[in-house]
């Protein structure tokens, strides 16, 4: 019978082990999976864990096993105990090992206590490959899913967060919400699944025992919520807290060369350590509120197994229980109050889990997303007019920056803005681009309204240059097919010649391979201007969007930008804004913007005759312009 019984448990055994190199193996190759792009409810991150299915499953299934095993662990030294030291009978089960002499049975116990040691360890080593293996992928595909939604979420909202928090999200915050995930699996169903077994078990040894065992856990359960939302708290203001500096350390380091110029280390760091002072002031108080429960739940069961010994020797005592079965009794008792000791402990990590949850729940709000109408439809591919209806725009409501804008262009023309600093015109490029949403009014591009087109080939049919041209840490050859990245050699080639990237770019080290660094730092200014209007060329748009794209640059490559610009003009339609009225001057029409409003309107030379606002600033350029020319001559 024990034969036959351990026989059927080892073939079982040694399926189940099998299965798990199995998918060891399929988890080490599993390409990246399809994950949920945004939260339907408050559970949503299990959504990560679905593609899992198969390899999570057997590692319950293992953990089955190893809890059986473990159940099973102390029963060898009841053996040694009752039967081999006491000389009591063999239990019925064991009826083939009567045979036995006491040091055989002594010999066979301690086999059996090793045999079933060494199954635990190979079980137990699947267990934490396929579960951890698991984890890291579930911690990749959030990551992908939350940098994917960074990317999505409105100007609006990356304008009122930093990017150091934005950052702290996508990595601190992503572990803890991966921990959480893990715990269910890495603690929670094995200890449950433990504590349920062991509760059978001590029910049938000695009920009376169990019962005086369980009596205390009520008490600590109750504290366990109590504490909980006060827990919660405490992490999320130390989330929030490291945020914070993660923000002031990014910031530093992207301004090191500012710091460097101004001999601000010093202050820096007094600034840095204020906010560590803070970080770590609500990382002590979230360890403070944590570190209270653990003496609690220790007095709580410490008072448990002194009550269960008391009792378990009276019984002892009386005959009503043999010393065997009080120290296996014992022995299972760890294994009660083991389980509940892990579970409160997490507690904490369901709190830090939970507040991270949170923060990156806030990512997946769809009031920060700008989305496309149900109804929308493709921008057609031709040319199409360009006109603001009654536009009005403020980033905050108090404050608004664009009223009632009205402007048509038509296709084909080049019209140059103008204006001092601040009157709105980039701002009205980025409502081109449906980068912000109008607060009022509406942008038509071939007499339909951009809101009712599909982003993705609204914007497929614009270039834009920026004031600030966007270089990413790559090469110039990486910067430049970020615009268009199927672009053919010969599309590469007339981009460089247009924007002139290919004068400086032939005198680098490794050409078009060069790596520019982070923001381009290792170009001038004007190179990375130059760039940047190569990325927008190359995309062969119906709509070009210029700021500033002479601003940086010399006299000569200024002049020559201007002669790229009029070439690449040629079918399609472009918007310039800029302080450079030799921009102007070489458009076919101009509009002077002051106030959030267009208050002339016209060609450069009509309104040079009108001898207003776009006068008075050709005037004081060109003043300006003879009197650098003099002090030049001077020199």
């Amino acid at each position: 019978m024990l034969l036959l019984l351990t026989s059927g448990l080892g073939s079982v055994l040694a399926l189940l082990v099998a299965a798990g190199f199995v998918a060891r193996k399929q988890l080490k190759q599993m390409p990246q999976a399809a994950v949920p792009i945004g939260p339907s409810s408050s559970n949503w991150l299990f959504g990560f864990v679905k593609p899992y299915r198969w390899p999570l499953g057997l590692a319950i299934i293992l953990l089955v096993a190893s809890t059986l095993v473990n159940l099973l662990s102390p029963w060898p030294l009841k053996i040694l105990i009752d039967n081999v030291v006491g000389g009591d009978p063999l239990p019925t089960i064991l009826g083939d090992l009567d045979g036995l002499s006491a040091r055989q049975l002594a010999f066979g116990s301690a086999a059996a206590g090793l045999g079933l040691v060494l199954i635990n360890v190979v079980v137990n080593y699947l267990i934490t490959y396929l579960v951890g293996a698991t984890e890291q992928r579930i911690a990749a595909d959030l990551r992908a899913t939350v940098f994917r939604r960074l990317q999505d979420l409105s100007l609006r909202f990356h304008d009122r967060n930093r990017t150091g928090d934005l950052v702290s999200r996508l990595t601190d915050d992503v572990s803890q919400v991966r921990d959480l995930i893990v715990a269910w699996f890495n603690a929670v169903l094995p200890e449950v699944l433990a504590l349920g077994g062991i509760l059978i078990i001590t029910l049938l040894i000695d009920p009376i025992l169990t019962l005086a065992a369980l009596s205390v856990v009520p008490l600590l359960i109750y504290y366990a919520f109590a504490k909980r939302p006060q827990i919660r708290a405490a992490e999320r203001l130390a989330r929030d807290r490291r945020g914070e500096m993660a923000t002031q350390a990014t910031d530093a380091l992207r301004n090191v060369r500012l710091i460097q110029a101004f001999s601000r280390q010093g202050e820096e760091t007094r600034r840095f350590r204020q906010q560590l002072e803070r970080t770590t002031d609500a990382a002590l108080t979230s360890l403070d509120v944590s570190a209270r429960y653990s003496p609690i739940s220790s007095i709580v069961l410490g008072t448990g197994t002194a009550l269960v010994s008391w009792i378990g020797i009276l019984r002892v005592l009386d005959g009503r229980l043999s010393l065997g079965t009080l120290v296996v009794f014992l022995s299972y008792l760890s294994g009660v109050y083991g389980p509940i000791r892990t579970m409160s402990r997490l507690v904490s990590t369901f709190a830090r889990g939970a507040a991270s949850r949170d923060r990156l729940m806030e990512l997946f709000d769809e009031a920060h997303v700008v989305r496309d109408h149900p109804n929308a439809v493709v921008a057609r591919d031709e040319p199409g007019r360009l006109e603001l209806r009654n536009l009005s725009f403020g980033y905050e409501e108090e404050a608004p920056v664009l009223h009632g804008l009205n402007l048509v262009v038509e296709p084909g023309e080049t019209l140059c803005i103008v204006g001092t600093s601040g009157v709105g015109k980039s701002t009205l490029l980025a409502l081109l681009l449906r980068l912000y949403e109008p607060t009022a009014g509406s942008i038509e591009l071939g007499e339909v309204d951009i809101q009712q087109l599909t982003m993705d080939s609204l914007r497929d049919r614009i270039s834009l240059v920026p004031q600030d041209p966007w270089i990413m840490d790559g090469t110039v050859r990486d910067n430049i097919l970020f615009g268009h990245a199927g672009a053919t050699e010969a599309e590469f080639v007339y981009a460089t010649r247009k924007s002139l990237v290919d004068e400086f770019a032939q005198r680098l080290p490794q050409g078009y391979d060069t790596a520019v660094g982070e923001g381009g730092i290792l170009l001038s200014g004007g190179q990375r201007r130059r760039i940047a209007l190569a990325r927008a060329l190359i995309r062969d748009s119906l709509l070009l969007l210029l700021d500033e794209p002479t601003a940086s640059l010399d006299p000569n490559s200024s002049n020559e930008v201007l002669l790229a610009l009029r070439s690449a003009a040629v079918d399609r339609t472009m918007v310039i804004v800029s302080h450079d009225l030799k921009l102007a001057r070489s458009a076919s029409r101009v509009v002077v913007m002051e106030g959030g409003t267009i208050v002339e309107d016209g060609t450069h030379s009509a309104l040079l005759t009108q001898r207003g606002r776009y006068f008075s600033m050709w005037m004081l350029q060109q003043g300006l312009s003879r009197y650098r020319s003099t002090e030049v001559r001077s020199n």
